[in-house]
């Protein structure tokens, strides 16, 4: 019979675990099977997080708020995902990211929540993702995007409460676009200039960085065009579901 899991990681002693137990309760997950560890991110020597992996079997289902508070190294957050779904057989599903719904560790898109949305229109897909970013969830959501067909376009802005290494973790995310080839970047907002530069110095030629994101969805209508797949995705402070209604109202008036 399977098992429903979830798992909870704050840094430090002092933090508040209440929102991420409280996402659990609210999917009914036993208070018995919510596993909490107190510590920092930076790899899986995890009490908890380690007896919790032990006895998942294949066909468990494990909830996790948001993938950085599975960890913080996505190097070996892909490692665990892989050992979850790929050798224990269990399946995931990050509910502030729920892009992610692994099932035997294979990637699928869903529409949940309005929070991460994958919509066709007109002749646009969209995957809306602006409920929140941070440079572990950024990468999960391009590893969505490059394996979409057609073009691929990464509509992306600020992340925010990042700490003193926030312009170096701006920059790695750009590196990384142009690593997964995503065929275009438009990003906007000041740290963004650092993102739009590690693109361009991970070799990505079609990168185009504004500071407002009005400039920005001016631009992007002029460059879309039919069968493009569309990540959208930045820190809520950003507003960039506005980037997708522009989206949306593009796509209406030329079906009409």
């Amino acid at each position: 019979m399977s098992s429903i899991y979830g798992y909870v990681r704050v840094s430090s002693m002092d933090q508040n675990e209440g929102r991420q137990m409280s996402a659990m309760r609210e999917r009914g997950v036993p208070e018995a099977n919510i596993y909490v560890d107190k510590q920092s991110g930076k790899d899986f020597n995890r009490p908890q997080y380690m007896r919790m992996a032990k006895i998942m079997k294949k066909g468990d289902l494990l909830y996790i708020l948001s993938i950085d508070r599975l960890g913080r190294n996505y190097e070996e957050i892909q490692e665990q995902w892989r050992i979850l779904t790929k050798e224990i057989g269990a399946d995931i599903c990050v509910i502030d990211m729920e892009l992610l719904d692994i099932q035997a560790g294979i990637e699928q898109v869903k529409a949940i929540g309005g929070r991460s949305n994958l919509m066709q229109c007109g002749s646009l897909q969209i995957l809306d993702d602006c409920y929140n970013a941070n440079p572990v969830s950024m990468r999960a959501s391009l590893d969505v995007l490059s394996s979409g067909t057609g073009r691929t376009v990464a509509v992306l802005g600020d992340m925010g409460e990042l700490g003193e290494d926030e312009e170096q973790l701006h920059y790695e995310t750009g590196a990384y676009v142009a690593q997964k080839k995503i065929d275009a970047l438009f990003c906007a907002g000041s740290l963004s200039a650092q993102l739009a530069q590690g693109a361009r110095d991970g070799g990505m030629e079609q990168v185009f960085y504004f500071a407002k994101r009005q400039e920005l969805i001016e631009h992007l209508l002029e460059f879309l065009k039919e069968g493009d797949a569309v990540l959208v995705k930045a820190s809520h402070f950003m507003e960039y579901p506005k980037v997708v209604e522009a989206l949306k109202a593009r796509e209406q008036i030329g079906q009409s």
